[in-house]
């Protein structure tokens, strides 16, 4: 299949044909496939088939074609790309129960998955070594929602959910520079505001 059938087929889909998009989906399932397989870690490989995180990726794909609103293969690709590595997240998130962790350990070493970031280890230590003083974690989440929205999805999808910055920047549409800022402010005003807390 050449770019310029891809590229009618996506105007095809685009104008309503869902036996094109299905075309589209089926030509790519085998790449996502891969995908989501080598974004999980090796132990969730083991109870999350990353089939059926493709397919379930691909009915969100179909339920939500109007939002797409590019021409080319490229474009498909790329959206493409974030609805699985969002649906990859919830899945990990669900059996990882990341969201009940407390952030301390995350930041301290404890994470599966991921390598550390040179652009923020500095920050990592000293936060770390505040949070893991911490007896209870709810002050540390109330601090987070006071966080603005893509700092505060930066720095949790980063420790909690133990994603690098390079898939971050996937997921947010964002560069790698740009997330890795988001997280490094993030920390910055969370170390400060935990500061605050301790003082009071």
């Amino acid at each position: 299949m050449g770019s310029d059938e891809v590229r009618e087929l996506i105007l095809r889909a685009r104008r309503g044909d869902h036996g094109a998009l299905g075309k589209l989906l089926e030509r790519y399932r085998r790449y996502f496939h891969s995908m989501a397989r080598d974004e999980l870690d090796s132990r969730l490989n083991r109870r999350i088939d990353a089939s059926d995180i493709v397919q379930e990726s691909f009915l969100d794909a179909q339920r939500g074609f109007a939002k797409f609103e590019g021409a080319e293969e490229d474009d498909l690709i790329h959206w493409l790309r974030r609805v699985v590595l969002h649906n990859v997240i919830e899945q990990a998130r669900h059996h990882k129960g990341a969201q009940k962790r407390s952030l301390d350990r995350e930041i301290t070493g404890t994470r599966s998955g991921g390598h550390r970031d040179s652009t923020i280890a500095s920050e990592e230590s000293s936060v770390g070594s505040r949070m893991v003083r911490r007896e209870e974690s709810d002050i540390l989440f109330q601090t987070m929602e006071a966080l603005p929205v893509a700092q505060r999805e930066a720095v949790r999808l980063h420790y909690l959910d133990g994603w690098a910055v390079r898939q971050i920047a996937e997921y947010l549409d964002r560069t790698e520079v740009g997330v890795a800022g988001l997280i490094k402010r993030g920390v910055r005003s969370l170390r400060q505001s935990l500061s605050e807390e301790g003082n009071h």
